[in-house]
């Protein structure tokens, strides 16, 4: 009954990549986890330096949530 989505944006606030709700595994205690692979949505690896990810999730009851947190990539 969850749905969420994970968008990851470069320091210029273009959007790179797009994790779909489908990605997530549920870990024990309510946790859910999903793994970035440092690609761009075409393939390609993403430059070293920050950037920013925002979660969003709507519940079962209808509630919405959204949080926005840095990153860094360091190769």
């Amino acid at each position: 009954g969850l749905e969420a989505q994970v968008l990851v944006f470069d320091i210029a606030g273009v959007v790179v990549r797009e994790l779909p709700g489908s990605r997530f595994t549920a870990k024990p205690g309510g946790v859910y986890h999903a793994e970035w692979d440092l690609t761009n949505d075409r393939g390609e690896g993403v430059a070293s330096g920050v950037y920013l990810f925002m979660v969003k999730v709507k519940g079962s009851n209808g509630q919405t949530g959204k949080v926005v947190k840095k990153l860094a990539v360091v190769r």
